[in-house]
C-alpha cells in the first residue's frame, strides 16, 4: 500500500511496527514548522517525539552523519547517534574498508541479511538499537525467536511487497566506490532495541516509496 497524508496534510515518512501493532509514526513537515528539521516521529505509548537530523558533528560517522534528538513529555531529552556498520561499508568500500562499526561483540543473529548499522544513546550507553535488512517474512520470525521478544507485525502484513523500501540508506548511491552493490535498492529494515545490554523490543519500518 503507499502511504496516505495524514489529516493536516503531511505526508508519512515512516510507520514502525512492534509487538503486532504501530509504535511509532513519521511525518515528513517542511523545515521550520517543528525545530529545523523535517522529519518528525511520535512514539504511541509514550509521546516521545524524535527529529531527525543530519551534521559533521566529530561525534558522528562522515559515512552517514545522522543524528536524532528525542524529546519525552515530562522534558528528558536524549541524543541519538547512528553509525553505519564494517559490513555496509564493505558493500560500499569493498572489503578491505576500514570504515564502519564493527559489531561483531553484539548478540547477532545469523537470520539476519546485513547488519545495516547502530544507533547508541549519549546518555545511555547500555541502550542501543542494532539496525538490520532482511527480505522473507520467515527472516523475521526466526529473529523474533533468536531473541525470544514478541513478533512485530500485525496479523496478516508481510514485508514481502515493494513498499517496504527504505529511503534513509540512499546514501549508498552517493558513493561511487560499488555503485552495483545489490543492497542499493532493496532494504527492509528492521531493529533490535537493547536496553542493559539486553534484547527488550524488536521493530520493523515500513517507508514511503516516493
Amino acid at each position: 500500500m503507499k502511504m496516505k497524508q495524514t489529516e493536516n496534510g503531511y505526508n508519512y515518512s515512516e510507520i514502525v511496527y512492534a509487538n503486532g501493532e504501530i509504535y511509532k509514526i513519521g511525518l515528513k513537515i517542511p523545515s521550520g514548522d517543528y525545530t529545523k528539521s523535517d522529519n518528525v516521529s511520535t512514539k504511541q505509548e509514550d509521546g516521545c517525539i524524535s527529529t531527525y537530523h543530519t551534521s559533521d558533528s566529530k561525534f558522528l560517522d562522515p559515512v552517514y552523519p545522522f543524528y536524532a534528538v528525542k524529546e519525552y513529555p515530562d522534558g528528558r531529552k536524549y541524543l541519538k547517534y547512528y553509525y553505519p556498520s564494517r559490513d555496509i561499508c564493505k558493500v560500499i568500500f569493498g572489503e578491505n574498508t576500514a570504515n564502519g562499526k564493527d559489531l561483531s561483540k553484539y548478540n547477532l543473529s545469523k537470520d539476519v541479511d546485513i547488519w545495516v548499522g547502530i544507533g547508541l544513546y549519549q546518555q545511555e550507553q547500555s541502550s542501543y538499537d542494532i539496525v538490520f535488512s532482511i527480505s522473507h517474512n520467515e527472516q523475521l520470525r526466526k529473529i523474533s525467536e533468536y531473541y525470544n521478544l514478541k513478533y512485530p507485525l500485525p496479523d496478516g502484513m508481510s514485508i514481502e511487497t515493494d513498499d517496504w523500501y527504505s529511503p534513509d540508506f540512499k546514501y549508498l548511491t552517493r558513493w561511487s566506490y560499488n555503485p552495483d552493490a545489490k543492497y542499493n535498492n532493496s532494504f527492509k529494515l528492521g531493529s533490535i532495541k537493547f536496553k542493559n545490554d539486553k534484547p527488550f523490543l524488536l521493530k520493523m519500518y515500513q517507508t514511503e516509496l516516493s
